[in-house]
């Protein structure tokens, strides 16, 4: 039986009142003396309940109302039959993760595997790759195992084989190094692992099982040159900013032209990006690298910028472009890298899940032979323990600036936040005459667009017209870490002519 809020009430004058298993009650609920909570329900909080409550119904209101389901009629069907709150301690705890998840597709088959029964036929990959079997003890399956253990231990260094019953939550492995592992072992095994057999995994073990089922593939071929994109622009009024070219513009037009070659390598309109169970899919960017040789003020009005940039990607899931916007004597380098997400249910910004795009057999994405240091220094960012704040403050989202088209806090407002909140804690001079140099902005999360976002600056270093700061931004309403973001402001001097050209700096 689920939770019983410790202020429901509890009425008994027509008999008994019956709760099924996993069944939640929210505070305040009243529950009339005959009713029947069906197995799985949720009662909302304030509800007068006076009628039974089918299965896996959620109701609200005064009398209560079935609102929704929980899920379809064939999931709960199933869930149902299968009682996996009747399982034996262990056979549950196999379970947690997946009990812990926010996506129920896995959890019925994990269920059936428990009992020992055969997968529903709509369970079956609907990949080319064979049916799952059982792998044998002999030296494939040893093979498998190690490379296996060489992919987790990349993520986690004390892994080892003695861990491969260990469930990947316990392993402390988040959901980007779980898509980097899956790439790892799909190039050194050369086999695909479809996207419903990769969402029953919950241990090390399973992958083994599940590779030595699915069948080798090759590589995407690289055919028609790579994946570039080339713009061209007089800078005038939309693209600039006060003191010079507007930093936001450049990592909108970065952005976009990161996403125009992503279609087009994938062979798909952006609004067409679907995994292979057909839900869509949204870039997401991971990590966003801003250098310019000479401080964004020194860009002037009518001053011709060419964009140049290329697409490369490892795995289906994990693209990097390099890009430049040359000037006159000066040039910035932009480095986005992102992946694919998708809405996990409750369709919420916070419950977004790691998706992969479809890739065409005439893909022309270019493939490094090994995970980028870009890519490497990320992963190492989000395992990094921040230092204490040296200053706090809250922000309010702007939804009709800071949320893009599909809902999500933009990848191009962390800049402009970050701006915002410094000044709080610098003074207005900060936004007045210093200008961007570089910025490293390493994204972790989204949030909704009523959310509260706390900013938090670790360092700050001002020296010779320079300062350097280390600020983070998170959610107020779990405190989870959203973005980690490194800056590189120079004063500039208002005296020096703008037309001066700017003499040009390493990146």
């Amino acid at each position: 039986m689920g939770p019983l809020a410790a202020n429901a009430h509890v009425l008994t004058m027509r008999g008994d009142i019956i709760l099924g298993s996993e069944v939640w009650i929210a505070s305040n609920a009243l529950i009339l003396s005959g009713v029947t909570i069906g197995d799985g329900a949720v009662v909302g909080p304030g509800s007068v309940v006076v009628e039974d409550v089918p299965p896996y119904s959620i109701v609200v209101g005064n009398p209560a109302r079935v609102v929704s389901k929980r899920f379809s009629n064939d999931v709960i069907a199933e869930l149902l039959e299968l009682r996996w709150w009747g399982f034996d301690p262990q056979q549950v705890e196999s379970l947690r993760p997946l009990l812990e998840r926010s996506d129920i597709a896995a959890f019925p088959a994990a269920c059936r595997r428990c009992r020992g029964l055969p997968p529903k036929s709509h369970e079956q990959p609907r990949s080319a790759a064979a049916p799952m079997v059982a792998v044998t003890t002999g030296p494939a399956s040893s093979d498998l195992a190690a490379q296996v253990v060489a992919a987790i231990a990349r993520e986690c260094p004390s892994f080892s084989a003695a861990d491969m019953t260990i469930p990947f939550d316990r392993l402390g492995i988040d959901s980007f190094g779980m898509l980097t592992t899956r790439i790892h072992l799909e190039e050194a095994a050369n086999k695909a692992i479809d996207n419903l057999q990769w969402a029953d995994i919950a241990t090390p073990a399973d992958i083994v099982k599940t590779l030595g089922a699915a069948v080798a593939t090759g590589h995407c071929p690289e055919t028609g040159g790579r994946a570039t994109e080339r713009r061209r622009y007089i800078l005038n009024m939309p693209q600039m900013a006060l003191g010079g070219v507007s930093e936001s513009w450049l990592f909108k037009e970065f952005g976009d032209i990161h996403w125009k070659m992503l279609a087009k390598g994938l062979g798909r309109r952006s609004h067409m990006l679907r995994d292979d169970s057909g839900e869509r899919i949204y870039a997401t960017f991971t990590r966003f690298q801003l250098n310019s040789t000479c401080p964004l003020a020194t860009y002037r009005d009518n001053e011709r910028v060419e964009f140049d940039a290329s697409l490369s990607r490892y795995g289906a899931g994990i693209y990097f472009s390099e890009a430049a916007a040359k000037g006159e004597s000066k040039s910035v380098r932009a480095r986005p890298m992102s992946s694919f997400s998708k809405f996990g249910p409750p369709t919420s910004n916070t419950s977004l899940v790691k998706g992969l795009p479809e890739i065409p057999a005439d893909c022309n994405i270019p493939v490094p032979s090994e995970f980028p240091e870009f890519g490497r220094d990320y992963r190492a960012r989000r395992a990094q323990t921040l230092p204490p704040a040296i200053f706090e403050c809250e922000y309010e989202i702007i939804s009709s600036y800071d949320i893009n088209g599909v809902g999500l806090l933009y990848f191009a407002a962390y800049p402009i936040i970050n701006d915002i909140c410094a000044a709080r804690y610098a003074g207005r001079s900060f936004a007045t005459d210093f200008s961007t140099l570089d910025r490293d902005v390493f994204c972790f999360g989204n949030s909704d667009p009523d959310d509260t976002l706390i900013y938090r600056l670790h360092r700050w270093t001002a020296a010779n017209g320079s300062i350097e700061m280390e600020s983070s931004i998170s959610r107020k309403s779990d405190g989870n870490l959203m973005a980690h973001i490194l800056t590189r402001n120079v004063l500039v001097d208002q005296s020096t002519p703008r037309e001066e050209e700017c003499p040009s700096a390493a990146t």
